[in-house]
């Protein structure tokens, strides 16, 4: 379709077995964590950790490594109540996830390394040659905004209910770097036409589900979040940066259901 390659079954797969194995060793983490009262902060012993729980409760694969030799699960401390995890899967994919002590997972989702070197503009338009190359700048661009930790929790604030509303905004929880906007909303069937497309910029930089703003005019990225939930009803969490500045007073999030304002 398009010239577009669907992922396969064995990758399919393979990205589902990595997701499963991250959260076993997320669950043990939280656990232990619980018990001592704080994460490790050594990145040491916390990388060495993970890649033994990895092990304990993975199979089939030679100890310590994934099919393309890293480490099954692969952690980094943030602070001492924040760690990342990471489990790579394929030739160059993985899937992530920020987690903090008590069990919530602060936003995550799949990333795949991509060598912008090897992009080979033959065959393309000058338009689409062009296209490519903005969609390069943009995606590198975006690897340089703030992002959002989770390091230190701030507030939570409380959405009204919003009737009628496609997607309902449910609270927003304010940290030193950013905040994480809560939603749901009924889940339409997509078609895999509506998905696959030829299009690079679609692929590195989508649309946003959201649109932050403040009283203020402070410019919020997103950085990480996703979601999932039961047959046709979806949960999810929008990561954006940076922090809301002191002097604001209002949050608006706006969707294709409307604008919903937080009063701060």
């Amino acid at each position: 379709m398009n010239g577009v390659p669907w992922p396969d079954l064995e990758e399919q797969r393979q990205q589902a077995e990595a997701n499963l194995l991250l959260l076993r060793v997320a669950l043990a983490l939280i656990d232990e964590a619980r018990r001592t009262g704080a994460f490790e902060t050594d990145e040491e012993k916390l990388t060495a950790r993970a890649a033994e729980l990895a092990d304990e409760f993975a199979s089939g694969a030679p100890k310590g490594s994934s099919a393309g030799g890293e480490a099954r699960v692969q952690a980094a401390p943030l602070t001492a109540d924040h760690i990342s995890l990471s489990a790579p899967f394929g030739e160059s994919s993985s899937v992530d996830q920020t987690l903090r002590a008590d069990g919530v997972l602060l936003g995550g989702g799949v990333s795949t390394s991509v060598s912008f070197e090897s992009i080979d503009e033959t065959g393309l338009s000058p338009e689409e040659a062009e296209k490519m190359r903005q969609a390069v700048a943009e995606f590198e661009a975006k690897q340089a905004r703030p992002q959002l930790g989770g390091g230190h929790f701030l507030r939570a604030l409380a959405a009204e209910p919003q009737p009628g509303s496609e997607v309902q905004i449910l609270a927003a929880e304010l940290f030193d770097d950013g905040m994480l906007i809560h939603y749901t909303h009924d889940q339409e069937p997509e078609s895999l036409e509506s998905i696959v497309s030829g299009d690079p910029s679609q692929w590195l930089e989508p649309e946003p589900m959201l649109l932050v703003e403040d009283d203020l005019g402070t410019k919020y990225y997103e950085s990480g979040g996703g979601g999932g939930g039961g047959v046709q009803v979806v949960h999810g969490a929008s990561g954006f940066a940076p922090a809301v500045p002191s002097e604001a007073r209002i949050i608006r999030i706006t969707t294709d259901s409307g604008t919903v304002e937080l009063r701060l």
